[in-house]
């Protein structure tokens, strides 16, 4: 299985600095960085350390709804994709987390998506994000 080019995941009810806390057990460093001008209140820009390797990701509490995203902007990563991501997040916090199983095509309806649970079961859900 090939690493995805990034990696993205949808955690529901979870604050940006829980979000970080995770991370840091998961990367040798994490950092907050500065927000861009213009981006939403609830973004916040992160650069993490893996392999000695500089990754850009960002928090983005209150994406869609109660949901928390997580996005990781590297295919150097310890999970290969969201689906791995997804599983990981869900152990660590004892919830189901959404995630795309599949990179986005043109042709794929964009409220497809799949939730995994803290036991590694996958459902397939459409979700109006």
């Amino acid at each position: 299985m090939t690493q995805a080019p990034d990696i993205e995941i949808y955690i529901p009810k979870l604050t940006t600095e829980a979000a970080i806390q995770w991370l840091q057990g998961c990367f040798s460093q994490v950092q907050l960085t500065a927000k861009k001008k213009g981006m939403p209140k609830h973004a916040q820009p992160i650069l993490c350390q893996h392999q000695q390797q500089e990754i850009a990701g960002l928090v983005f509490e209150k994406v869609s709804g109660h949901y928390t995203s997580i996005w990781l902007d590297s295919n150097q990563l310890p999970w290969r994709n969201d689906q791995e991501f997804a599983y990981a997040a869900a152990q660590h916090f004892n919830c189901a987390v959404r995630f795309v199983a599949q990179s986005w095509q043109q042709q794929q309806d964009p409220d497809a998506w799949s939730e995994i649970t803290p036991q590694g079961d996958v459902q397939e859900l459409i979700w109006a994000s």
